[in-house]
């Protein structure tokens, strides 16, 4: 009785001790696991949206989707240059092994008198002549103006900015993700830290139990060692995705800031839809799309105009010795193409299809959007519920273990360790309620706000360290 009366004590102990580790703080569990391994180990104090900033700034996804946003916009500007005129030149130098033809020829003419009796006659000569110089060279500087080709160059600037605008959506939703996936593992890691510092507060009660010797206690013990076994499993791997989207060193211990807990500002579902179809970097692509294949489409009409253009410059040629050797020119070039046995045709027709796809794949995306943000905002007030729900049940649990705590507890204290055990419980449900909010809040914020106007993100500063 007195070895029974002992093991029902260090269970109530044990419980007591793991109950006051679960309702410590999230800051002081933070700090009390930041301490505890921070030792040996660089620390580092971070806050949320400090984490945000260095996870965008490091991120070599990023830097790629701001190169290409970089490259694009030089796309543009060479789109525009065909606007203006081009000015060429160019140079040949020919080398012939002789003077290349004969041209002049003369005499052979007979001069008659009164009765048709020839009087003079004159002999037949050739003259050699050039028509080109054994050392030939022309040396020309001109100038191309296209007139109706502008109408297709007003088109390819509108594709490279389509162009630009695709790879700007992308670089958005590249942001959205990394802040979003930051944020939910930011607040994971937090009450992961926080089960660890109540499962350390266990093992210290087992390791208590145990010193009973009794077989329950010592599987109490090994019990509570796997749990927190597999609790540090969890808070290193998340410590370790941490630190890589930071760029810190693996042995960096994390001091985390536990933000307040966030309020949602929406209460209905049609008001989040219409934020959430404004923001979405993915309709802004398929937007984008579609101008893109709209260009293409009248760009393929143009194809049915003539090309024309006026052209102007200077030549300078030794190659004839009869002619000047400065001469100036003006015209006009224009080009048609009367039959190409149906090409243009058929790549109108291909355009069109494309602008009938875009078209749809905007519509599809609009509704992918809807459903996902409805999804979303739901699961945010469920999560809400059952937190609220979780808060009522712990202090319906706190309330009922202090019931069961009567002087015959010492004596019978089955009643006080249920009542404890299930205090235990609704604590760490809390645990994971207050988690499951907070990651539903951060998909639902992901879909209606827009990252970039939140953190401070600069796409010509991330470009340059990229090429750094």
């Amino acid at each position: 009785m007195k070895i029974r009366a002992r093991i029902s004590h260090s269970s109530a102990l044990l419980t007591a001790v793991f109950l006051t580790g679960l309702s410590t703080s999230r800051l002081e569990a933070q700090d009390s696991a930041a301490k505890a391994q921070g030792k040996t180990q660089g620390t580092l104090r971070i806050t949320l949206e400090e984490a945000k900033q260095r996870a965008l700034s490091n991120s070599k996804l990023l830097n790629l989707a701001a190169l290409n946003v970089e490259s694009k916009e030089f796309a543009i500007r060479a789109a525009r240059a065909d606007y203006f005129p081009k000015v060429t030149g160019s140079i040949f130098y020919f080398h012939f092994n002789d003077d290349l033809g004969t041209v002049l020829t003369g005499g052979g003419r007979t001069v008659t008198g009164p009765r048709g009796r020839p009087l003079v006659t004159f002999p037949t000569f050739s003259v050699n002549a050039a028509v080109l110089n054994q050392n030939s060279n022309f040396t020309t500087i001109g100038a191309a103006q296209p007139i109706t080709d502008l109408l297709k160059v007003r088109q390819g600037v509108k594709i490279a900015q389509a162009d630009r605008g695709i790879a700007q959506a992308q670089l958005e939703k590249g942001i959205r993700d990394l802040a979003s996936g930051v944020e939910q593992l930011y607040w994971g890691l937090l009450a992961v830290r926080r089960i660890q510092i109540g499962a350390q507060e266990g093992l210290r009660g087992a390791e208590m139990l145990a010193k009973t010797k009794a077989l329950e206690a010592r599987i109490a013990l090994v019990e509570a060692c796997q749990g927190l076994q597999q609790v540090k499993k969890q808070v290193a791997d998340l410590e370790e995705q941490l630190n890589d989207l930071l760029d810190l060193p693996r042995c960096t211990i994390v001091e985390l800031v536990a933000p307040a807990l966030p309020e949602l500002p929406y209460s209905c579902v049609d008001d989040v839809i219409g934020l959430a179809l404004a923001a979405s970097p993915e309709i802004r692509e398929a937007q984008q799309t579609i101008g893109k294949a709209e260009a293409a489409v009248a760009a393929g009409k143009l194809d049915y105009v003539p090309s024309v253009a006026l052209v102007g410059g200077y030549m300078n040629q030794t190659a004839a010795d009869y002619m000047q050797p400065n001469i100036g020119y003006v015209g006009v070039v224009g080009t048609y193409t009367f039959l190409d046995w149906g090409k243009r045709r058929s790549v109108l027709r291909e355009r069109r299809t494309f602008v009938a796809m875009a078209n749809l794949k905007l519509q599809q995306t609009e509704d992918e959007i809807k459903q996902k943000t409805a999804k979303a905002f739901r699961e945010v007030i469920d999560s809400r519920n059952d937190l609220k729900t979780a808060q009522e049940m712990v202090e319906l649990r706190t309330e009922a273990a202090k019931k069961a705590a009567t002087p015959d507890a010492a004596r019978d204290p089955s009643a006080l360790l249920k009542a404890s055990a299930a205090r235990m419980q609704a604590e760490v449900d809390l645990v994971k309620a207050d988690l499951a909010y907070r990651q539903a809040y951060v998909q639902l914020m992901a879909l209606v706000e827009n990252p970039c106007g939140q953190v401070s993100f600069s796409t010509h500063s991330i470009a340059t360290q990229g090429r750094q």
